[in-house]
């Protein structure tokens, strides 16, 4: 839901931050995890982790880029017509909206829920689809099953 909605802007920041991201740490603690549940002898993990803490830190820490604080501006434009689904108090209800309506993310408890298939999207469309369709019990599954014949 989130990626399609992504501004090149938001991407570059994205790039940026894994490309900064130091996880020589984490890294050397992997290795060592999987050493032990290798191998019994401890004169071969520290070895082992020797040679890996020597790579890590001769060629691998040398090439994450240093954290800078410098970002872009992250722009939310979806493309297309843009129906906004909303909470009103009573249930969910929705309106057309402007590409340009988005320009943040409100964050609220449901949001998660909201935005999954069968607990948002889904119910979401099936109460409009029942609405248009003037059927209280209309089910997507039937409605298929007619287009097919």
């Amino acid at each position: 839901d989130v990626i399609p909605r992504m501004s090149a802007a938001t991407i570059a920041n994205v790039v940026l931050d894994v490309m900064e991201y130091d996880w020589v740490d984490m890294g050397r603690r992997d290795v060592q995890q999987a050493l032990e549940e290798i191998s019994s002898s401890s004169g071969v993990i520290t070895k082992v982790m020797s040679m890996v803490d020597d790579i890590l830190e001769r060629y691998i820490r040398p090439s994450i880029l240093k954290s800078t604080k410098q970002r872009m501006t992250p722009i939310l434009f979806p493309p297309g017509n843009c129906i906004h689904f909303y909470r009103d108090g009573r249930g969910i209800s929705g309106s057309r909206a402007p590409c340009d309506f988005f320009g943040e993310i409100d964050v609220t408890r449901t949001m998660l829920d909201d935005h999954t298939i069968d607990s948002g999207y889904r119910r979401i469309f099936l109460d409009l689809m029942r609405e248009v369709m003037e059927d209280p019990h209309f089910r997507f599954e039937e409605h298929s099953k007619d287009q097919k014949r």
